[in-house]
């Protein structure tokens, strides 16, 4: 029936109505059909529909499931219009026994209630795990998550390869924190931040097998060592940094390395005083000895082409040839710092960010599993946030989900997609992770992620989700909750004067040296390549 001030437009209506119709019909199902009535039988109708005088014999009782097929707004699928806002993927309710404490990763929405969506400091140590495709709200939910630790006096690191986020979380430290922010810049050539890769804890000599398991395993990330290297290059590589690692007259640095394989005269200095007989062997009766393929000269040429792009680079050399580092990582974890890694593949080059990358995240790694032995409740907790973490991360981190917790480390790991990461990585992340929080991703990595989010959620939400949107299963009491969504808050700006005066404050406390001084020590120390050593004052080694 169509009601209108003239016959006119009430025609118009109906023609405009029928028109619509068949773009509602299902080919190979039901259809709509339009049958126009005259006369008296037209005035009936119009009467009984005014007066709601509806025939008894026309009745027909539904369910609600019948009802809803049969009166229900236009799918996508049949027919696209601008005038119906469409949820493009399902909602869940949220746990009932969601926290009411703790860090807060957004808002559930759920049939128009808003809860905040809480997570407990001890279900943070089992970590958290992030997949989201460029633009989906995956690198500002991790801003989020830092601003709160900065606000409630946590200590943490972020590593950003992509740079913009790191400078963007400057500007959002609170005025109270401002002398805690270390800010570590490769791409800062005219104030270089010192970091010796060689030190360590004389305490605690354990770490010289991490430091040269570490390195070694770094270089073999890059150049793919399981193909190209082999166990020679292992024993020789390995030698060298323990016998490098095991003197104590000298600080050694990444670039006394090339010198252990060239250089005999230093070499035999080392030797002389190396405390280990099982090194002194090596180099002695095997390295010195060996003739051939595997000789020591040739083995050198073939270590040393691995090295030299990293030790000879404007960008690496003058932060890891200074002896003493500019900041220590103990400090940083045990005084509940904030140090905040810039590694801009776009500025100091991809290789540069991986391979600092990788060695800053192996120190932190390696100071967490220093505190073993000591009383965990006593320990500060320290958050380690990894954008990108694939790229940054050698086989170290397999052990490190299964064991952080002991040490009050708690990682975020976010990444783009499943396909980064080695097979090794991805089933010690999906092994080891208590809370999973997916943004939007692509339909291969759906199929794979569907195991935690399945039967509430499909690969269909999992591919449709809105931006800055997230389906999630929280570890909830040590226990992992049904899955559930939630949405980011509105994202607060960074503070630009703010940025500048941190950055100017970490240069003053932590780069005290400029490009030209650091490359005068460096000329000054290895320009004369057979000079012996000299006795060094006291110090006490950063980490």
């Amino acid at each position: 029936v169509s009601s209108c001030p003239n016959l006119q437009k009430a025609e118009s209506l109906l023609n405009q109505v029928e028109s619509i119709l068949p773009q509602l019909a299902n080919p190979k199902g039901n259809s709509l059909s339009l049958k126009k009535l005259s006369g008296k039988e037209e005035e009936k109708e119009i009467y009984d529909f005014s007066f709601r005088n509806f025939r008894d014999k026309n009745k027909l009782i539904l369910s609600t499931l019948e009802l809803a097929t049969l009166a229900h707004l236009p799918t996508s699928q049949m027919i696209e219009t601008t005038k119906i806002k469409r949820t493009r993927s399902r909602t869940a309710q949220p746990p009932l026994e969601l926290p009411q404490q703790g860090l807060v990763l957004g808002n559930s929405l759920y049939r128009g209630q808003k809860k905040p969506v809480r997570m407990l400091l001890s279900d943070r140590f089992r970590h958290m795990y992030v997949i989201g495709q460029t633009g989906t709200g995956k690198t500002s939910f991790l801003k989020h998550l830092i601003k709160q630790d900065m606000e409630n006096s946590e200590g943490l690191a972020f590593i950003d390869p992509h740079g913009n986020d790191a400078r963007d979380i400057l500007g959002l430290v609170p005025e109270s924190r401002k002398q805690d922010v270390i800010y570590f810049n490769p791409a800062d050539t005219e104030h270089p931040i010192g970091y010796n890769l060689l030190e360590y804890d004389r305490s605690q000599p354990e770490q010289k097998t991490f430091i040269a398991n570490e390195l070694l395993e770094i270089i073999g990330k890059i150049y793919n060592l399981a193909e190209v290297g082999g166990p020679m290059f292992e024993q020789y590589f390995k030698n060298a940094i323990f016998l490098l690692l095991n003197d104590t007259v000298m600080k050694p640095t990444l670039l006394d390395l090339p010198r252990v394989f060239s250089d005999r005269i230093f070499r035999n200095q080392l030797l002389e005083r190396c405390p280990d007989p099982v090194v002194v062997h090596f180099w002695q009766k095997e390295a010195e000895k060996a003739s051939g393929e595997f000789s020591l000269g040739n083995v050198a040429t073939w270590v040393l082409s691995k090295l030299n792009p990293f030790i000879a680079n404007d960008y690496i050399k003058p932060i890891i040839a200074q002896e003493s580092s500019s900041f220590s990582i103990k400090d940083v974890v045990e005084n509940r710092k904030i140090l905040i890694i810039n590694l801009s593949k776009g500025l100091i080059g991809e290789t540069n960010a991986f391979f600092m990358g990788m060695l800053l995240t192996g120190k932190i790694f390696m100071t967490a599993m220093s505190r073993t032995g000591q009383d965990i409740e006593k320990l500060p907790n320290f958050f380690l946030y990894i954008d990108e973490f694939q790229n940054v991360t050698t086989k170290t981190i397999t052990n490190i989900l299964s064991e952080a917790r002991k040490f009050k480390l708690a990682m975020t790991m976010a990444h783009q997609y499943i396909g980064q990461l080695g097979d090794d990585v991805r089933k010690a992340v999906f092994g080891n992770v208590g809370t999973v929080v997916s943004f939007r991703i692509g339909p291969e990595d759906a199929s794979a992620m569907k195991i935690f989010f399945e039967p509430t959620f499909s690969e269909q939400d999992l591919v449709n989700i809105e931006n800055f949107n997230a389906y999630t299963r929280l570890m909830i009491n040590g226990k992992m909750s049904q899955a559930f969504n939630f949405a980011l808050p509105k994202p607060v700006k960074p503070e630009e004067p703010l940025r500048e005066e941190i950055i100017g404050l970490s240069r003053q406390k932590y780069s005290t040296k400029t490009k030209d001084e650091v490359l005068k020590e460096i000329n000054e120390k290895y320009l004369s390549q057979d000079k012996k050593p000299e006795s060094p004052k006291s110090y006490e080694p950063s980490l």
